[in-house]
């Protein structure tokens, strides 16, 4: 769905790009830039991870300097997508953040640096032995930041507090905030209740 922290522009762009490559009107290894491009019509600027998780069709840890590399994960978390009510639009998270880095520039990169955090944690948590409580101390960590960009509106809080009611260990959003889907991870053999799950793995 549109707005909802799942990559539907990213999707959107892809496909058109797979025609353009199937047609030859575009070489296969500039799909990746050309879908890109098409993505900032959307957002303005498009960061590029929902075009190359598609393209791959596998979990990566992304980096706009450094590409992507494909992860492997030893272990399978108890993971849920929940809607929150509400989309989000990217261009107007993208322009917050990017504000915050105009007016308040030292702050701003104290929470990219959070943000750094989180998601090592993370990626240690999955690449280790079963660690629920890293992942949960990654994700909350995340959820940190989207708070700290102003990223988390009423209805986004009110829906991650209904999740921690029923049980959540943990909860974020998937997308660029302000709406959309949230991540939550749960304890092994508990399946959650009060909303509509999607579950991850």
């Amino acid at each position: 769905p549109i707005g909802s922290g799942l990559g539907a522009s990213a999707a959107f762009c892809v496909a058109v790009v797979q025609l353009f490559v199937h047609m030859g009107w575009v070489e296969a290894n500039n799909a990746f830039h050309f879908a890109k491009e098409i993505e900032n019509l959307f957002h303005g600027e498009s960061s590029g991870l929902d075009i190359a998780v598609i393209l791959e069709g596998k979990p990566i840890l992304f980096n706009r300097l450094e590409g992507m590399q494909v992860l492997d994960f030893s272990w399978k978390p108890n993971l849920y997508l929940s809607y929150s009510g509400n989309r989000g639009l990217t261009s107007d998270c993208v322009n917050k953040v990017k504000k915050m880095h105009e007016d308040y520039s030292q702050m701003a990169m104290r929470v990219d640096d959070k943000m750094k955090q989180s998601v090592d944690l993370i990626l240690k948590a999955l690449k280790g032995d079963k660690d629920t409580f890293l992942l949960k101390e990654g994700i909350d960590l995340g959820l940190s930041c989207f708070q700290d960009w102003n990223l988390v509106n009423a209805n986004l809080r009110e829906h991650i507090q209904i999740l921690k009611n029923h049980g959540a260990m943990a909860v974020k959003p998937t997308g660029s905030g302000d709406g959309g889907y949230v991540l939550s991870l749960w304890q092994d053999g508990v399946e959650p209740s009060g909303a509509e799950f999607i579950r991850v793995f």
